[in-house]
């Protein structure tokens, strides 16, 4: 038995008060119907749209300040465990702290 069927009475019973249980029963039920292809059409169009003008735009700050210190870090600590023995850890924890 998975556990999804273990779930499923604990759950629907949460619909008394919120719908949850309600949503759970419509999604585990399987659906037959086939998907409007107007709204694929829909998506695909959106996603075209978007990523093609992904490289139009710049960076913002604080997209480069995450790039920058998420690299400066993983050198960083890459270093430390390079330097052997327990300096590693040292380091680590004063990069840390």
């Amino acid at each position: 038995m998975s556990v999804e069927v273990f779930l499923f009475p604990f759950l629907a019973g949460l619909g008394i008060s919120f719908g949850v249980g309600r949503m759970i029963r419509a999604l585990l039920r399987p659906s037959h119907r086939r998907p409007d292809p107007r709204l694929l059409l829909l998506l695909l169009l959106a996603f075209g749209l978007r990523a093609g003008s992904l490289t139009a735009q710049p960076l913002w700050r604080d997209e480069v300040d995450a790039l920058r210190f998420g690299r400066d870090l993983s050198m960083e600590i890459a270093e430390a465990f390079r330097q052997g023995d327990a300096a590693g850890w040292e380091r680590l924890a004063a990069l840390l702290t």
